[in-house]
């Protein structure tokens, strides 16, 4: 805030300071009140939810760790968000049946690489040092969409 006062170029130092906030804030906090809502609306699916998460997360950093190429990493976290999303529509975790586990499944395998990319594009630049984010940054676009998703196959 400090730095913002003394900044003569700046017309607006707390309007500009405070959406600088909602913007790195924004998607994070959405993120994390749809896996909340998920919660909320269905227990088997927010523990389907977190075990296709830790699935990608756990192909994408054990291959893309000493990858040679950026797409690795990916793919294999797509390869095992498709392992679990077997085991879920085999066994009927509910609230899935075969169809909708493959269905919602294959949201989480399209939409985990595409979350990692949208945490990067909020970052200053692409090898800035933030674990925090990093941690949740899978969960960026297929936590809300899973909501909405959820939402209108439970009605």
């Amino acid at each position: 805030m400090a730095t913002a006062a003394a900044d003569p170029r700046r017309r607006y130092p707390v309007l500009a300071d405070a959406g600088l906030t909602l913007q790195c804030g924004f998607l994070i906090g959405l993120a994390g009140a749809a896996f909340v809502v998920i919660r909320h609306l269905e227990i088997g699916a927010a523990v389907s939810l977190l075990l296709l998460l830790c699935a990608y997360d756990v192909g994408d950093f054990l291959v893309g760790t000493g990858a040679t190429t950026p797409v690795e990493g990916p793919i294999a976290g797509i390869a095992a968000v498709v392992v679990v999303t077997f085991a879920i529509a085999v066994f009927s975790f509910p609230p899935f049946d075969t169809a909708s586990a493959w269905v919602f499944g294959g949201m989480a395998a399209a939409l985990c690489p595409l979350g990692q990319v949208a945490a990067t594009t909020m970052l200053p630049t692409a090898d800035a040092r933030v674990p925090a984010l990093r941690r949740v940054d899978s969960l960026l676009l297929v936590g809300s969409l899973w909501a909405i998703g959820l939402w209108s196959y439970l009605a």
